[in-house]
Formats: C-alpha cells, sequence, structure tokens
C-alpha cells in the first residue's frame, strides 16, 4: 500500500500559469484547473470601466493599435490588455499651417492682435491634441504595467498553492500511512501469534504477501509439544479477520484515491469552462474596443481635415489682410517721412538760433569773467599788501615777545597773575555749572509740576490752568527772587575780579623798561594817548569825553516775561511783595518792531564802505546797534547827504574781520549783516528771493519752514528775520564794551546761519547763470555819497531812539540819548 502511494501522481490541482511575455509559439496542452476559490483571476474590466481617463477626448479609443504578426497568437487565458505597451503615432501638422509671418511695420496693430490670437488658439489645440495623446499613451502603459503586475501576482499565488499543496498531500500521504502501520500494529498485539504447526513433509511454507511487512516471529519460551484443535481455529480466524481488515483499509484507500481524481477531474473541467467563458469576453471586449479606436480614427481624421481647410482658408485671408496691410503702411510710412521732414527742418533752424545765442552767451561770459578776473587779481593785490602787514605785525610780535620773555625770566621770582587767571577761570567754570544746575532744577521741577496737574486734571472738574500757573508762580515768586539776588550778586563778584583783573594788567603795562613804576605813562598814540600829543594822520578828532554816570545796580539775569491777568478780579488779588534785592531799574517806555514801516530797499543787498562807530567786537554773531558818523570819511557829498538824511539807529549781526584791530589805528573794518522786521522783497536783478533770510525768535513763520534762531538773550521784536545778503563794509573804533549786555548767538545758531546762507548762495548762484548776470561788487574806493546814502537806505532801522533797555543796556538811556557817532552792544 505504500508504496503503491507513493508510486501515485503527486500533482495537484492548480491555476494555470499565465506567461507576463507574449507568447512565442501554441500553448502547451495539458491544463490545471484551479481548486481554491480564494486564488484570484483576473476579470476583465466592462466595456464601460475599460475606457479612458477622464479628459477631453476620453470618451474615444485611441488612434493607433497593435497588430500582431502572422503566426502570432495568444494563449486563452491571455487577456486582450497584456499585449506590449505600443507608442502612439505622431502626425506632426503641416507646417504652412502654423508658420508664422513677420510685419514690416512698427508697432501693435489690430491685424497683429488678430493673428496672435489665432496662432494662439492653433497652438492651444495643438498641445490639447498632444496632451490627448500623451494621456492616452500614459494610460495604456499603467493599464500594461498594472496588468503585468496582476500576472506577477497570479503567478506568485499559484506557485505558492501548488507548493502548499503539495507539502498537504505529502502530510496526508503519510499521515494515511502512519494510521494504517498503527492499526496494524494494534491488531497484532491483541491477538497473540500462534504457533505455527510443524510443516508436513511435502508441503511447502506460505510466503507473506508483499503488501504486508510482518514483524519477526518471536521465540517462545516454552514451545508445547502440541496444540489443540480450538487453538488452531482462532489462530486461523484471527488471520481471517486481519487479512480481511486489510483488504477493506486498501480497498477504503483506493475508493479514497478514486473519489478524489473524480473530483479533480470535475474541477478541471469546470476550469476549463471557466477559462473558455473568460477568453470569449475577452474577445468580445476587444472586438468593441477595435470598433470604437476604429470610430475614434475616423473622427479624428474628419476633425484634422476640418482643420486644415479652416487653416487653409485663414492662410489667404491672412495674405489678402498682409497685402492690405502693406499699402497702407506703405502709405503711412510716406506720410510719415514728410511730418519728420517738416520737423527736422525746424530743429535745424532752432539749433541754429541756439547756436548763435550760445555764441552771443559765450562772448558776455567771457567779458564778464575778464572783469571777475580783474576784481580778483586787485583783491589778490589787496590781501598782499594785507599778508605783508600781518607778516610785519607778527614780527613785532615775535621781537615784544622776545624782550617779554627775557623780562619774564628776569622776575621769574616775581608773583605772576597766572594764579589769579587761573582762579578765575575755575571760579567761572564753577559758576557756570550752578547756573545750569540751577536751570535744570528750575526745568525738573517745571515738568514735575505739568505731570501732577496733568495727572490729578481727570479726577477734578474742568478748572482755569492759567490762574493754577499764575498762583503758583506768585508762589514760587520769593524763591525766584532769592535765585536772583545770588546770581547778581556772583555776577557783581565776578566784575569785581575783572576789574582787578583790568587792574592788575594795567599797572603791568605801566612798568617802564628798568623796572621802574611810571603810575602817569600813557600809549604816545591810540585812543588813549596823552592829551596834546600828536595823533596819526587817520586818527578822528578828539571827543569831549562823556559825562561820568552813578554805577547802576547790576542786572538780573533772570529775563522780565510779562504774565497775563487771570480771569479773577484784580482787586482780590494781592501786590506781591518787592524784592529785596537788586532794585528795581526804571526804564523808559519803548516800541516794538511791529510798529515799524517796512523800507522799499529793505532786501537790496548793502555793498560799500562806511564810518559806523559801535564798541570793539571780539566776538562774531553778535548783535549790534550802528550809526553812521561820517567825520572820519573823506568824501566831500557825505556830509551833506547825511545831514539831509533822517538819524536812525539799525540792528545788525557782526559777521567778520576784514582787519585787524591795530593799535596804531583808530578804527578797523569789519562785514556786519543786517536784520530788520518781515520777509526781504522779491529783487529780480539782485536775485533775491523772499525766502533768503532765516527768522530770529520769536518770529517762527518762512516760506521754506527754516529752523529758528534763538538768541541770547531774545531779542524782543515780534517779526524779526536775519536777511542773507543785505550786508556792509563798517569801520568799528576800538573802544570795550561791557559783555554781560550782548545779545549774542551760540555755535549751533551760528551753524544755523551759514549753513541757510550757503544754501541761499548756492539759489542765487543757479538765478544768476540763469540770467547770466553777475553781481558787482563796491570797493572802499567807489564809495560815493549816493552809495553811502543807498547803504543807510538798505539798512534797517531799528528805532528812532535808544534800544530797548529789557534787552541790552550798556549805558543808562534814559538820563542822556545817544551822540552821533555812537552805538552799544545788544
Amino acid at each position: 500500500m505504500h508504496e503503491a502511494l507513493r508510486a501515485a501522481d503527486r500533482r495537484t490541482p492548480a491555476v494555470p500559469r499565465v506567461p507576463t511575455q507574449r507568447p512565442t509559439g501554441e500553448p502547451l496542452g495539458h491544463d490545471y484547473a484551479a481548486t481554491e476559490d480564494s486564488v484570484p483571476v483576473r476579470v476583465p474590466p466592462p466595456a464601460s470601466e475599460a475606457a479612458f481617463p477622464e479628459h477631453e477626448y476620453a470618451e474615444q479609443p485611441r488612434d493607433e493599435h497593435y497588430v500582431p504578426p502572422p503566426g502570432e497568437t495568444y494563449a486563452p487565458s491571455v487577456s486582450p490588455s497584456a499585449a506590449p505597451s505600443r507608442r502612439p503615432t505622431f502626425r506632426p501638422t503641416p507646417s504652412e499651417a502654423v508658420e508664422r509671418y513677420r510685419e514690416s511695420g512698427p508697432g501693435a496693430l489690430a491685424l497683429e492682435d488678430a493673428e496672435r490670437e489665432r496662432n494662439e488658439r492653433f497652438g492651444e489645440l495643438e498641445r490639447q491634441m498632444t496632451d490627448t495623446l500623451g494621456t492616452l499613451e500614459e494610460a495604456e502603459t499603467a493599464r500594461d504595467q498594472a496588468f503585468r503586475g496582476n500576472e506577477d501576482d497570479r503567478q506568485r499565488i499559484f506557485e505558492d498553492h501548488e507548493a502548499q499543496r503539495d507539502q498537504e498531500a505529502v502530510e496526508r500521504r503519510d499521515a494515511m500511512w502512519r494510521e494504517l502501520e498503527d492499526r496494524l500494529a494494534n491488531i497484532v498485539q491483541q491477538v497473540p501469534l500462534p504457533v505455527p504447526p510443524p510443516p508436513e513433509p511435502g508441503a511447502e511454507p506460505e510466503v507473506a504477501a508483499p503488501e504486508e511487512e510482518l514483524p519477526p516471529p518471536e521465540v517462545p519460551a516454552e514451545v508445547p509439544g502440541e496444540r489443540p484443535a480450538d487453538l488452531q481455529s482462532v489462530v486461523e480466524s484471527i488471520r481471517s479477520v486481519a487479512q480481511d481488515a486489510a483488504s477493506r483499509h486498501a480497498q477504503d484507500i483506493l475508493e479514497t484515491v478514486r473519489l478524489e481524481r473524480e473530483e479533480l477531474m470535475r474541477e478541471r473541467e469546470l476550469a476549463q469552462a471557466e477559462r473558455e467563458r473568460a477568453q470569449a469576453e475577452s474577445e468580445a471586449a476587444r472586438a468593441r474596443y477595435n470598433e470604437d479606436r476604429e470610430a475614434r480614427i475616423r473622427a479624428l481624421e474628419e476633425e484634422l481635415a476640418a482643420v486644415r481647410s479652416e487653416l487653409e482658408n485663414e492662410r489667404l485671408l491672412r495674405a489678402t489682410e498682409e497685402t492690405e496691410r502693406r499699402e497702407r503702411e506703405r502709405i503711412e510710412t510716406m506720410d510719415r517721412d514728410e511730418a519728420m521732414r517738416a520737423q527736422l527742418s525746424d530743429i535745424t533752424n532752432l539749433v541754429s538760433e541756439q547756436r548763435d545765442e550760445l555764441q552771443r552767451k559765450r562772448e558776455l561770459t567771457e567779458q564778464h569773467w575778464a572783469e571777475k578776473e580783474r576784481w580778483m587779481e586787485q583783491c589778490n593785490d589787496a590781501n598782499a599788501e594785507l599778508r605783508q602787514l600781518v607778516q610785519q605785525v607778527i614780527e613785532e610780535r615775535a621781537v615784544d615777545k622776545a624782550d617779554w620773555d627775557a623780562d619774564r625770566e628776569a622776575r621769574a621770582n616775581d608773583p605772576s597773575v597766572q594764579s589769579v587767571l587761573d582762579e578765575m577761570a575755575a571760579f567761572r567754570n564753577q559758576q557756570d555749572e550752578l547756573l545750569r544746575q540751577m536751570a535744570d532744577n528750575c526745568a525738573r521741577q517745571h515738568e514735575e509740576t505739568l505731570a501732577a496737574v496733568r495727572s490729578t486734571a481727570s479726577e477734578q472738574v474742568p478748572f482755569n490752568i492759567q490762574g493754577y500757573l499764575d498762583e503758583f508762580s506768585r508762589s514760587l515768586a520769593a524763591e525766584v527772587r532769592m535765585l536772583l539776588g545770588e546770581v547778581g550778586r556772583l555776577r557783581e563778584e565776578r566784575r569785581n575780579i575783572q576789574y582787578e583783573l583790568g587792574c592788575l594788567l594795567t599797572m603791568k603795562s605801566k612798568m617802564g623798561p628798568g623796572g621802574e613804576f611810571d603810575p602817569e605813562w600813557r600809549p604816545p598814540t591810540g585812543a588813549c594817548a596823552r592829551d596834546g600829543q600828536p595823533a596819526g594822520p587817520s586818527e578822528a578828532p578828539p571827543e569831549a569825553p562823556p559825562p561820568d554816570e552813578p554805577p547802576q545796580p547790576a542786572r538780573p539775569a533772570w529775563r522780565s516775561v510779562m504774565q497775563r491777568g487771570s480771569r479773577r478780579s484784580r482787586r482780590s488779588q494781592a501786590a506781591p511783595p518787592p524784592p529785596p534785592e537788586p532794585a528795581p531799574e526804571v526804564r523808559p517806555p519803548i516800541e516794538s518792531w511791529a510798529t515799524w514801516q517796512p523800507n522799499a530797499h529793505l532786501a537790496q543787498a548793502c555793498s560799500g564802505l562806511a564810518l559806523l562807530d559801535p564798541p570793539f567786537i571780539d566776538d562774531a554773531h553778535d548783535y549790534v546797534l550802528v550809526t553812521l558818523t561820517p567825520d572820519d570819511l573823506d568824501a566831500d557829498g557825505l556830509m551833506t547827504a547825511w545831514i539831509g538824511s533822517t538819524r536812525k539807529k539799525y540792528l545788525a549781526c557782526f559777521d567778520e574781520y576784514l582787519e585787524l584791530p591795530m593799535w596804531y589805528k583808530p578804527t578797523h573794518q569789519v562785514l556786519v549783516q543786517f536784520a530788520g522786521p518781515g520777509l526781504p522783497r522779491e529783487d529780480l536783478e539782485r536775485h533775491i528771493t523772499p525766502d533768503m533770510c532765516t527768522p530770529v525768535f520769536p518770529a517762527t513763520s518762512h516760506p521754506l519752514g527754516r529752523e529758528v534762531l534763538h538768541a541770547t538773550p531774545e531779542l524782543p521784536f515780534p517779526n524779526c528775520y536775519q536777511y542773507s545778503f543785505a550786508n556792509a563794509i563798517v569801520r568799528v573804533r576800538h573802544e570795550e564794551c561791557p559783555k554781560e549786555n550782548m545779545v549774542q548767538l551760540s555755535f549751533m545758531e551760528r551753524e544755523k546761519i551759514l549753513k541757510h546762507r550757503q544754501d541761499d548762495d548756492d539759489k542765487q548762484e543757479a538765478l544768476m547763470e540763469m540770467d547770466d548776470h553777475l553781481s558787482v561788487t563796491l570797493d572802499e574806493t567807489d564809495l560815493v555819497p549816493e552809495a553811502a546814502s543807498k547803504v543807510l537806505q538798505s539798512a534797517i532801522p531799528a528805532e528812532s531812539t535808544d534800544p530797548p533797555a529789557s534787552t541790552a543796556r550798556a549805558e543808562d538811556t534814559a538820563d542822556a540819548p545817544v551822540r552821533i557817532g555812537r552805538s552799544r552792544h545788544f
């Protein structure tokens, strides 16, 4: 039995393997039917699902198909979609259908736009067709790859199941064989084997059946001499029963094998029928696919023919339009050429006129440049003379310095003034620091007060802020008066120290060469020369000394500010106590610049030489009041013009030195810039515009929004402007003046003036280049009475009397009026 089972056919039913490549010959004759429902079998998709992906042309089949060569066949189980991938046939569009033409005319015309739109539309159709073909090709490739992948999966699953079935068959056979051996062994063990009778002399021994393998006989311990008859019958019955059981078991096995083979045959027939049905469906689907593809090809050919006819019509129409357009462009070109020739002739005439005008301007510019070079040479000569004079002065000073050094060495052991100067400088720095700290404290206290008022304002009912501020100011009046008294005391101490220093320097200057002190010594020449000594040729006639004035109390540093009256009744307000120190000054009533009448020559630049008599100026950008004194000028008609004019004072800002103040000269030249009320008037001949000025606080408005100048102390004029081109050259006598009463500009304010003046210079230069006019500067030798009168008319009158006493005070103007030829610093 075991040998028969081993010799049996071990092959198990299985699904036939579908090749992944196209077969080269007839399929094999032996097929196997599937025995398990879990084996996946590819079923061709229905016609609706076998369509192309969604696209503009997805409902139609491909326009190309694969035609197998003669003799090539497919296996019945192979799906039509398993055919190898094929590339679509590319039919290029005829070149004459998309040929682009070049237009001859410039610019974008309507025909060009229409032609471009048509070309874009045709290109879009071509791109859509190309995309459709590419999409179809990609879809076919994807289906082929999917089919190949499914076939590979089927083959792998088939091989796995086939190996599993072989293993199960082997295990089942081994199990049946073991079960049969176990049964036989149980039967033999239950029934003891009888001892066979001795063989008869003529009998042959029985041979065991080849199907059975009996175990070797056991040798009994005792061999009976005789077997009873009943024992013989039992052994025979057992043997017959064993043989019957073995034969029945073998028959059962054979029957089982026969039934399994019949079942396998039935399954194979069912698989063969299923395969034939699937093949028939595949053939039907392929036929439908071919029909759809042929219909799609015919539709595409018809559409291509329509497109070609449309392109031909478009080409003919475009050729006709191109001919018309060229004719029209030719006419337009001729017209444009005529207009261009006319314009060129006009341009030629303009160029010739501009050439003549340029030649004339060049000649005028060369003439002006020659005059300017001549003037520059004169200036260079004057500068050379001035440099020579300065060099001479420097040499003299060097000799004096050597003498002083020798004298200093001789007086090395004498007490020097440098220590006093150092102490005064340190004391001045301390006083300045104290003043700055006091100002910072006042400002901080003011800010804190305002912050406290603002923080509590939302919690109170509306109130009069000005009234509270007035009350707060009155409450601080005593402290402010104490502060002002302390500042005045410090100023007086500083003034006393300066006076002592001046006395020491005067005493040192009176020391003779031999070390002898001469208290009555005076310089032989100059303003301080001894009475009766001859003066230099350029000295002015001596004037009567002014009457001695009583010493004035120190002026407080705190600027007086007019307080606005509150809404409360003035009767209920208590008068503030008078300040203990210093005593208030009695000042004459003053007038404001707001009442001044503008001068017709306000904006004209003053260029000339006049003898004005302000005190000695030792720093730039100080405001001064100047008056005209023509006594020292050698001009015949100037005195007559001065007598006929109105005596006025003019507000000016010192600009720069033109001559150094020398001891042998009574006067020296300086350049001043005039200031006045309101903006300057426009003067096109002098290239001056109203914005060529700088506002001085409290004036703030300006056409160009320039920064405001802040003088220290503040000017009392509400509409004061510093003019950029209202200047004059004046002569100043060598006199000292108190600096604490000056109105000065800080370094930052001076930078503002210089910046604004530079901007005005650039603007005036641009205007001069536009008009080709150069201003001629008058030298001091060219001064005539008319020029001096023009200087006076161009300057800005400050007042008909003295300057405001609230701003600056050099002497008590209430007691004695200012004489002719005298002026004072602000």
